[in-house]
């Protein structure tokens, strides 16, 4: 897990977290230079991002929340604009992205 916090990556000008519907968005709009990777299901991206093939994922908490919590990933944050109760620790992405 080479990220520690969601402070480290370089998010360049203000986005709102109600545009971030889509990881190339996201990607664009947050100033962020890497790849989208397509996976056709959840299952199979949260097996590259543990097994280091992939370093990030946007992803609905569902698929990996019994990673997160496990210790097997690192949450960085929500897009929603509340916490979740599910992992109250997590800050929301405006947090970290202003707007």
């Amino acid at each position: 897990m080479p990220c520690a916090a969601l402070k480290e990556f370089d998010f360049g000008p203000p986005i709102r977290a109600d545009q971030l519907n889509e990881p190339e968005s996201f990607k664009m709009m947050a100033g962020l230079n890497m790849l989208h990777v397509h996976y056709r299901g959840g299952a199979a991206a949260i097996t590259d991002l543990i097994g280091g093939q992939v370093q990030v994922m946007i992803e609905r908490i569902a698929g990996p929340i019994e990673h997160i919590r496990a210790g097997k990933l690192r949450g960085l944050a929500t897009t929603t604009t509340t916490r979740s109760g599910a992992l109250p620790n997590l800050p929301t992405l405006e947090t970290f992205v202003p707007g």
